[in-house]
């Protein structure tokens, strides 16, 4: 018989996930046969590569072609364990397999999310303060792989999976200082998607935060602690200031230590000149924009998709307490915040004609329905929500045990901006990464205590979007199925 007080809670959470993620996957390939929106491109290039044919590219793919290498790898691996050929019409370069491939990926996903967890909330150090449980941080990483967009990919053949679990990779090695693996990890992110240079970035400059901290960047006995690691809003320009002078400082010092990933971000610059852009294909639907609600739109999706994330009354009642010890400041944050986001949206809302014309996406339901609702104001109506969510996310970022500090704070916030601003097309899967970031700092909600209501949220939406996304197919005008999806 099968003890079960033998697995451990990883193993369980990584079982679990794969499961669900199986399941879903297995239904997917039963009722949707046939490539679906971007799978059409993506699994045509896979299939090249399975032919052999690595110079054959599709001018309508964006991105590097990090996910047609990894499904290539699996195939080719398969094919030799099995004795077959590997070809376009082989059953290891199906689309089925794809799917699966992608699936995979998923529980890999899952597996980095849970090592970048432990080491964020010193679950490999038990002696530190405040360390948290295995079992808690299986259920914060749960709660990350079931964030509805996300889940929703790791069914299709789409690049998000393994691009997320690539900066996650990433920002792990940084952590534990291994600056070269780091390299190559965001070396693998890029291949899978452009914007991830911006990661390699945060990540770099997350090093040299963390040796400004610990004060071996600036050392000054006159300096008061709140320099180094400031605890209010008023600190940090003092902080910016003395980390700005740090580094100039000691530029030799930090290039000798961070040259690989230096040389990364040098490399995709020069790769970007040499292209004529940052997109590989079809440059006339994604040229760059200066789209500012989009942080906006992801501080309110993530919002209401993690509304119980903080759903107990001591996390709650701890991030309030935290609120109104600085009552005068978070006023004016408040102010400020609604301020930014009202001239965002009137005068730097870019609607993409993607967004107007493609009714498969919930975006354009929400759009059309909400956001240009009452007359085209309802995207003036939505500026609350985005600063209520800005508010929640930085709260929870300070209570957070993973040592997010304000400067860290604001190196994070200039991440997701960097991210998401230049794309002029507002579509959940562009979320998934900087949430999957963000959410990695936060304690859920679900996770004092061990409740599940963010997972039991998560669950009924993804089995909500899935349900409808088999069962609910409608015909376009020629006579083309079409389905709903994030």
């Amino acid at each position: 018989n099968l003890d079960l007080s033998m697995v451990s809670p990883a193993t369980a959470g990584v079982l679990l996930q794969l499961s669900c993620a199986a399941f879903a996957t297995g239904a997917v390939n039963h009722f949707v046969r046939e490539p679906y929106m971007d799978e059409i491109f993506h699994v045509r290039q896979a299939q090249a590569y399975c032919d052999g044919k690595f110079y054959d590219w599709d001018p309508k793919i964006t991105t590097p072609p990090g996910l047609y290498l990894v499904a290539y790898t699996i195939a080719r691996i398969l094919a030799l364990v099995f004795g077959q050929k590997l070809s376009s019409s082989s059953i290891f370069c199906s689309l089925q397999a794809l799917r699966w491939y992608n699936t995979l990926l998923s529980a890999v996903c899952m597996v980095v999310t849970l090592a970048l967890l432990r080491r964020l909330h010193g679950v490999d150090k038990p002696s530190k303060p405040n360390s948290r449980s295995p079992s808690d941080v299986v259920v914060h990483a749960l709660c990350l792989s079931f964030f509805p967009p996300y889940f929703f990919c790791c069914s299709l053949f789409y690049t998000d999976v393994g691009s997320t679990a690539a900066v996650l990779l990433m920002i792990l090695l940084c952590r534990r200082g291994f600056v070269v693996g780091c390299s190559i990890a965001g070396a693998v992110a890029i291949l899978f998607r452009q914007t991830n240079a911006v990661w390699v970035c945060f990540a770099a400059l997350d090093r040299v935060v963390s040796h400004f901290e610990k004060g071996t960047l600036l050392r000054r006995a006159d300096l008061p602690a709140h320099v180094y690691q400031p605890v209010r809003l008023k600190h940090i320009p003092f902080t910016t200031y003395h980390f700005a002078i740090a580094v100039f400082t000691n530029i030799p010092s930090l290039l000798l230590e961070l040259w690989s990933l230096v040389a990364l971000v040098v490399a995709f610059i020069l790769a970007v000149y040499f292209n004529g852009g940052v997109a590989l294909g079809d440059r006339d639907n994604h040229v760059l924009a200066l789209h500012l609600p989009q942080v906006c739109y992801f501080l309110g999706s993530t919002l209401m998709l993690q509304v119980s994330w903080g759903l107990t009354l001591r996390h709650a009642l701890s991030i309030l307490t935290r609120s109104l010890r600085e009552a005068a400041w978070c006023g004016v944050g408040f102010a400020v915040a609604g301020s930014l986001a009202a001239v965002a949206v009137w005068k730097f809302t870019i609607v993409h004609p993607f967004l107007l014309a493609d009714n498969r996406h919930y975006t354009f339901y929400i759009w059309r329905k909400l956001l240009n609702g009452l007359g085209g104001r309802g995207k003036y109506v939505a500026i609350p929500l985005y600063v209520v969510g800005l508010w929640a996310m930085q709260e929870q970022l300070s209570s957070s045990r993973a040592g997010m500090s304000r400067l860290r704070q604001l190196l994070l916030a200039g991440a997701i901006t960097v991210v998401l601003v230049p794309s002029p097309l507002m579509e959940f899967r562009y979320y998934v990464t900087p949430f999957f970031v963000v959410y990695s700092y936060c304690i859920p909600g679900c996770a004092h205590g061990g409740g599940v209501a963010q997972l039991a949220q998560s669950l009924m939406i993804n089995i909500l979007v899935l349900g409808v996304f088999l069962f609910k197919p409608y015909q376009w005008p020629d006579g083309s199925s079409a389905r709903f999806m994030w």
